[in-house]
């Protein structure tokens, strides 16, 4: 498998990862660290006084921008089209937007996978 496999893959990978978002947690265990993906919760929002239906829909519409953006720019990549790098940028915009609105320490390296794709795609252009 080639880099470009490898990292059409990733950008897919990365993107995928958000569903977690979607996904009921798993039930708690004694001594199991706490699910670090709750799109109904968010400091930052909570602060602006928003609801949370509203938390939720925000939350909700992110993480499908996230995964189609990430999905369609590990397509475009593999695939050698010319649109692939604003995508990608785009898609992880979206994707430290929601990292950070809904933050929780172990989504950290998100946050520096994000940070990454967009310097490397500013990097090649």
């Amino acid at each position: 498998m080639g880099w470009r496999w490898i990292i059409g893959l990733l950008l897919i990978g990365h993107g995928l990862i958000h569903t977690s978002y979607l996904a009921s947690p798993p039930p708690p265990k004694p001594g199991a660290p706490e699910w670090p993906f709750h799109v109904d919760r968010s400091p930052v929002l909570a602060a602006l006084h928003r609801g949370r239906r509203q938390v939720q829909s925000i939350g909700t519409v992110l993480v499908v921008v996230v995964v189609a953006g990430f999905s369609a720019a590990g397509l475009g990549f593999l695939a050698h089209v010319a649109w692939w790098p604003p995508v990608a940028v785009a898609a992880a915009i979206a994707s430290f937007l929601l990292l950070g609105l809904f933050y929780h320490p172990w989504l950290t390296f998100g946050l520096v996978i994000d940070i990454v794709i967009v310097a490397s795609v500013l990097a090649v252009e």
